[in-house]
């Protein structure tokens, strides 16, 4: 019973907005995403919040980012299609931003950017491809 009890307050504890994102959200995570168009991955993680960067090294990412992005070659388009709002019982807040983004070498990927508030300022806590 305890179980139950602790598997349904931690799925309580999160809420889930659909909605759209906000224009500064949307800026702050496509100026990201240039910077890994760019190939610019050290400068792309250092924009990252301190906790994705307590996980993941400079080096290990520069490494993960290259051999996940860069036979994709550039992209040709990139479209906002969702962005989630979600919130924890402790009141943190964050963003889930979802992108199609077709490449050069790729067609019809979904790159997703999670923003997290910090101090009243938004920064990217993880970045998926598939």
């Amino acid at each position: 019973m305890k179980l139950i009890t602790l598997i349904l307050g931690c799925w309580l504890s999160i809420a889930v907005q659909a909605s759209e994102a906000t224009a500064q959200e949307e800026q702050i995570a496509r100026h990201w995403l240039q910077l890994v168009d760019r190939g610019d991955y050290l400068h792309s993680w250092e924009e990252t919040d301190h906790k994705f960067q307590q996980r993941v090294s400079a080096r290990d990412w520069v490494s993960i980012v290259e051999y996940a992005r860069d036979p994709l070659g550039p992209p040709i388009s990139r479209k906002l299609i969702q962005a989630q709002r979600h919130s924890t019982s402790n009141n943190e807040q964050f963003v889930k931003l979802d992108f199609k983004t077709d490449f050069e070498n790729r067609h019809v990927a979904t790159e997703r950017i999670t923003l997290h508030q910090r101090d009243g300022n938004w920064q990217i806590s993880k970045y998926l491809i598939h």
